[in-house]
């Protein structure tokens, strides 16, 4: 791959390919800046050998992973960020379904790669142990979204802006420092399996009948002091769980003796 740059020799190839491993993020910046200026027609080599796969993931290439075949998350970085480069975007591109950015090397707050904010057909994005101390803004615009992962972060709060994702369907923020929802996440009406577990939470701030499709909520390792509202009418719940929080015995009492055991094809799971 590396003989394949034209106009870069091999050991320019090489130190290229090690920066785009193995970072930081401001020297890939710097570095796909300056090539993009003088040898732009370098990107559309590097991602010659790109493949898009059934399941609508990217296959990356092997220039940007090490001996092993292994991606890093600069590397994936990298990927990403040079197809921003490019005006005319392959046609792969358009069809781009799933993106995964899992952990953030040496502690560096994640950036998300301007071509990733522009994936017309993206559905499932995940952002796992990013770094991250809050929501990126632009992935709350990519309104298509059907699935997203922000779990394993330093987030203190959803946004507002989270309404905008109308077609969430799954939705994982565990393991964050949220303390703060907002209510529009009672606008995600198509919202079935919501995780947010290992927060901070001591209220939810909307009620639960407005998810009345939701069918798994995870609130266990919270602060709640009572169950959420409007969870009894949720006819589609089948699993929550409520364990590790500050629930009182008044309150587990209350809903043990609630009318779930009436909902029809009855399975019910529930953890204090």
């Amino acid at each position: 791959m590396q003989s394949s740059l034209r106009g870069v020799d091999q050991s320019a190839a090489y130190a290229l390919k090690q920066c785009l491993y193995s970072g930081p993020y401001e020297k890939i910046d710097s570095l796909l800046a300056l090539l993009s200026l003088e040898q732009g027609e370098v990107f559309s080599i590097l991602l010659k050998q790109t493949k898009l796969f059934s399941d609508g993931t990217v296959g990356i290439p092997s220039f940007f992973r090490d001996c092993e075949g292994k991606l890093s998350s600069y590397s994936e970085y990298s990927f990403w960020t040079t197809l921003s480069l490019i005006k005319e975007k392959p046609l792969w591109f358009y069809a781009v379904e799933q993106i995964n950015f899992n952990g953030s090397a040496q502690g560096e707050s994640f950036r998300l790669p301007t071509c990733c904010k522009n994936c017309p057909s993206l559905k499932t994005l995940s952002l796992k142990g990013c770094y991250l101390l809050e929501i990126p803004e632009p992935v709350l615009n990519l309104k298509k979204l059907r699935s997203l992962d922000i779990s394993c972060n330093s987030i203190k709060s959803v946004p507002s802006g989270i309404g905008r994702l109308r077609q969430l369907v799954y939705f994982n923020a565990a393991e964050n420092d949220l303390e703060q929802l907002a209510p529009q996440m009672g606008l995600l009406k198509k919202m079935k399996v919501l995780n947010l577990s290992g927060n901070c939470l001591n209220s939810i701030g909307f009620s639960f009948d407005k998810l009345s499709r939701l069918n798994e909520l995870n609130l266990s390792g919270n602060c709640l002091f009572a169950v959420p509202e409007g969870l009894q009418s949720l006819t589609q719940l089948e699993k929550v769980d409520l364990s590790f929080n500050e629930l009182s015995a008044c309150e587990e009492a209350a809903w043990e003796s609630s009318h779930f055991s009436l909902i029809k094809n009855y399975q019910w799971h529930f953890t204090f």
